[in-house]
This record gives structure tokens, sequence and C-alpha cells, in this order.
């Protein structure tokens, strides 16, 4: 019997005005709208002392006093606390009710601040390391849940355009991360002997002026700001935003359970949900061991890229500053190209958007293998390729998943699983060539935008046998 045109009841109209009336919140509770927004500025937050660690790599490094093989294991040790922290949360969060879960999303936003502010204060290679994996283990104990919690608060809901724009988020903090820490980077040797050989010349100039004494005075002065602007300051500040970001998940916590006293239950248009496309379980577990392969070829393209560009352009000669620039402008790329997945998300399919990313990839990365040690050009052209491509691969793997079986906790764990793996596994093997042969390092990357299109086809050429199989089985029913 329709309803169409039918008043609703006092309750059903209570509820309506409860919720948002317009945009891509329209119809969504209002409760779910201020989390959600939340989880936004949480993961623009979170971003900064994520992303920032590639710009500051080697004032890090310095300020520790270790090599720069040593200082590429904080970041296999960050992957290794991320996987942990993964695993942690894939066993406890289902224990905790929704509202314990706002908990968690604030003590892990403190750890990983407090961790990240005392980062450069290490005193030897072993603080380091712990520090790195405890920041790692709260950083993917914090994603496991956010994103859990995300899941839930859009259950029955279109979420596709409040995802997209939740990793956008991701990615204006990422964007923004070079830029601040620019002013933080120390200069190099090279660098400051120019301007000190610069401030001689002047004073012997002008030897009988008192402009050479105010000259070497205004340089003195200039390179004490220099010196107060230091990764020593950067960190402490980035960790103080953090916990400013994280706190209103103690006032969701503190409102939830008084709902939940006041024996108000939780409403939930939750329908139980089957695989769309029927399949059997050996063809399931095949199609998810190749999303875990995929998702590692992913890391390995957006993680590994971000965290050592900067590292590989002052390996081929270029300042620190020139590498953070190269740095800001991946992370410009990535952060448009999501900007625009928010609207237009809804335009193209998630298929299309995976096989045009992962070409643009492919391009990106051919042209750095081939042109980068000749060409900063080339270096700027391969990080814009690179950094839009990488930008939906996240996002749309999901999507596409999405429409052939059920993306659970367990299955988004398995992929975030095998990006921790991945940035493991990278980050040693780049942090032990980078030195000596940085170009390996964009080889790398070209080996590893290939693999992913080939495993992509695999995954694709895998449904849609199983989907011809499925129809021809109901044709013969028929």
């Amino acid at each position: 019997m329709s309803c169409e045109g039918k008043e609703p009841s006092s309750p059903e109209k209570e509820k309506s005005a409860r919720n948002w009336k317009f945009g891509m919140f329209k119809d969504v509770p209002v409760s779910t709208v201020v989390k959600t927004v939340s989880l936004w500025t949480c993961f623009f937050s979170i971003a900064f002392p994520d992303s920032v660690r590639g710009p500051t790599f080697l004032d890090v490094r310095d300020a520790v006093g270790i090599s720069t093989q040593e200082m590429s294991y904080t970041f296999t040790f960050t992957a290794m606390g991320g996987l942990l922290g993964c695993l942690a949360g894939g066993l406890i969060l289902d224990r905790f009710s929704p509202a314990s879960r706002h908990v968690i999303i604030f003590m892990c936003g403190c750890f990983v601040a407090v961790c990240s502010a005392l980062l450069p204060f290490s005193w030897n290679l072993h603080a380091i390391l712990g520090n790195s994996l405890v920041l790692g283990f709260c950083n993917g104990l914090f994603h496991t849940c956010a994103n859990i919690v995300f899941l839930e608060l859009w259950r029955g809901y279109n979420s596709s355009p409040a995802m997209y724009a939740l990793h956008f988020s991701y990615g204006v903090g990422s964007l923004l991360s070079p830029i601040v820490a620019k002013p933080f980077l120390s200069k190099s040797d090279d660098q400051l002997a120019v301007e000190g050989s610069d401030i001689d010349l002047a004073e012997n100039i002008l030897a009988d002026n008192t402009t050479a004494q105010n000259i070497s005075q205004q340089f003195s002065a200039n390179q004490s700001h220099v010196e107060g602007l230091s990764v020593k300051l950067l960190f402490p500040l980035l960790g103080v935003q953090l916990v400013v970001m994280v706190l209103p998940h103690l006032f969701f916590f503190y409102s939830d359970r008084r709902s939940l006293v006041n024996g108000k239950e939780a409403e939930s248009s939750l329908e139980v949900e089957e695989d769309r496309v029927k399949m059997s379980s050996v063809q399931k577990l095949t199609l998810l061991v190749l999303m875990f392969l995929l998702y590692f070829c992913f890391s390995g393209i957006e993680i590994s890229y971000r965290t050592f560009i900067s590292t590989f352009t002052v390996s081929i000669g270029n300042s620190r500053q020139v590498g953070s620039d190269v740095t800001a402008l991946f992370y410009l790329s990535f952060t448009l190209v999501r900007g625009l997945a928010v609207p237009g998300g809804a335009l193209l399919s998630s298929s299309t958007i995976m096989w045009s990313s992962q070409a643009l990839c492919l391009v990106g990365a051919v042209i750095l293998s081939v042109w980068a040690a000749s060409s900063f050009l080339a270096i700027q052209i391969g990080t814009l390729c690179i950094g839009a491509g990488s930008a939906f691969l996240f996002p749309a793997g999901i999507l596409w998943l999405k429409d052939s079986i059920i993306v659970s906790s367990r299955v988004g764990a398995l992929l975030i699983f095998a990006m921790n793996i991945s940035a493991q596994i990278y980050c040693i093997f780049i942090g032990y060539v980078i030195d000596q042969q940085p170009i390996y390092f964009v080889h790398l990357m070209t080996v590893t935008a290939c693999s992913a299109l080939l495993i992509f086809f695999a995954c694709s050429s895998l449904l849609l046998y199983i989907r011809k199989t499925e129809r021809k089985r109901l044709e013969m029913s028929l």
C-alpha cells in the first residue's frame, strides 16, 4: 500500500525536524552532521603530524644525530605500529559501545600529539624508534576507529560524498603541512656558507663604513631568528592543535552515554545485507587476496612517494626548501583532485575512476624514471601526475569493492593491514638505496604502478567472469 501523500505522524515529524535540510546532508540527523564535521576536522588535524615527517626528515635526523638510513627506520617502525594498531582495532573495537569509541578517538589523538611533539627531542636511535612505534600504533588505531564510527554514523544514507570529503579533509591538511613546515626547516651548510661569504664580502667592501657593521648585525639577527624556528618548535605546535581538534569527542561520549542512561535507543536503518555479486567462498577469497595486493601497491605509490620525494629531490642536488616545495606540489594536486571528487564522484563510476587514476600514476612514474635525473620540470610534472592519480585510489577502491561484496570492518582492516605492511617494506628498501642510488626510488614507483594496473585488471576480469557465470546459470534455470 502506497504511503505517498500521507501526512507523517508526530514522531516522524519530530525526527524530520532534527534532520538536515539541504546539501550532501539532506535528511541526515543533525547529530550525525555534527559528528561528521568533527571527524573531518580530526582528519585535517592529524594529517599535519603525519605528512610533515617527509619535509622535515633531514632536520629531525640532524636534531637526533642519526644517519639517513637510520632515520628511514622510523617510517618502518611507524608502519609496524600502525599495523599493530589496525589489528588491535579489529580485535577490540566490537567490544566497545559506540559512545566509548569516541573516547578511543580522543585518547589516540592525544597520544599521537604527545609522540609527535617529542619526536625531534629523542636522544638516540632507540628512543626515536620507540616513539615512532607508539605513534604508529595510536595512529593506526585512530584511523581504524574513526572509519568504523564514520560508517556507523552513515548507515542507511548515501555516504559517498561525505567519505570523499573525509579524505579531502586529510588531503587539505597534508597539502598545508609542507607549507607550514618550510619556515622551520634549517638551511644546508652550503647555503649558510654562501650567505656567510656574502656578508664577509659586504664587510670588506664597506670596511671603513658603519654600514658594514649594520649588515653584520642584521645577518646575525636573521640567523638567530631562523634558528628559533626549528623542528623542535614545529612538532609541539602540531601536537597542541591536534589535541584541540579531538576534544569534541569527549563531549560526544558524555552525550551518547547520557542518551543511553535516559533510555533512548540508538536508531538504525541498517538492514541485513548480502553480497551484490553471488560468488563462492574460493572466488571471494581470491578477490580479497587480489585487493590486498592492490592496496599494497596503492600504499607503495601514495605513502612512499609523499614520504620520500623531498629526500629524493635533495639527494639529486636541490636544497631542502626545494624538496619541501616539491612535496607541497604533490599535496596540491592530491588535494585538488580529492576536492573535485566530492561533487564529481557521482558523475563517474568507481571503475572508471580506478582505471584513470592508476593510468595517471603510471604516466607520472614513467616521466620521473626517464627524465627526473636531468630535468626539474620532469620532477614537477611527474609529481603532479602521481599526486592527482593517487588521490582517488583508497576511497575509489573501497567503493568499487562495495559494489560487489559487503565491505565489513574486517575487510576494511585487511586493506589497511596491506597498506601498513607495504609502508614497512617500501620504507626499508627506499631508505637503504636513496642516498647512494636515488634514481631507484622513481624506478620502484614505475614498477609499482604497472603492478597495480595488472592486479586491478585481474580483479575486474574475475568479477566479469563471476557475473557471466551467474547470468548463464540464471538463464539455464529459466
